[in-house]
């Protein structure tokens, strides 16, 4: 079997076991970031962050500051390990009808103040996407969410 599909499917069958477990009605993701959803490898991690509330954990990044804001509400995290070294490009373009906002932080859990290693709004549409150098077997967490006061949904990651 190829590497690489092995990777995506496990990552898959681990990002809805852990949605189902943890309850709240969210797809792929955790409503805290003391708590992250481990994900794993490359693929489409589907979330839905429709309850997600607003944490007060990553609202101060400067790199975040576009469209004179740099919060991210109804966000939910991941823990993400890459399995592989270089530029990992993360998005959410064409696969949900929200307005989203990523940023990726070192380390797993809940991110310091300052530490963002990348973050985007609008890349793409309302959507977002954004490109960090990564380290196969490190762990990044991921905070997604949407531009201030506006609705959340479903939708997928693409990593």
């Amino acid at each position: 079997m190829n590497t690489d599909l092995l990777h995506a499917v496990v990552a898959l069958i681990m990002c809805l076991s852990a949605g189902s477990d943890r309850g709240g009605g969210f797809a792929g993701g955790s409503d805290d970031c003391a708590t992250p959803t481990p994900i794993a490898g490359t693929g489409l991690f589907p979330f839905d962050n429709s309850a997600a509330t607003t944490g007060s954990q990553g609202q101060n990044e400067a790199i975040c500051l576009q469209s004179g804001t740099n919060d991210i509400h109804r966000d939910i995290w991941y823990a993400w390990t890459p399995d592989v070294d270089g530029c990992a490009t993360l998005d959410t373009c064409t696969m949900t009808n929200i307005d989203t906002r990523i940023a990726v932080y070192p380390g797993s859990g809940c991110p310091l103040d300052g530490t963002a290693l990348a973050c985007n709004d609008d890349s793409c549409g309302a959507q977002s996407e954004l490109q960090v150098e990564v380290t196969a077997g490190t762990t990044y967490t991921i905070q997604l969410g949407t531009f201030p006061n506006t609705p959340g949904g479903p939708g997928s990651l693409s990593i």
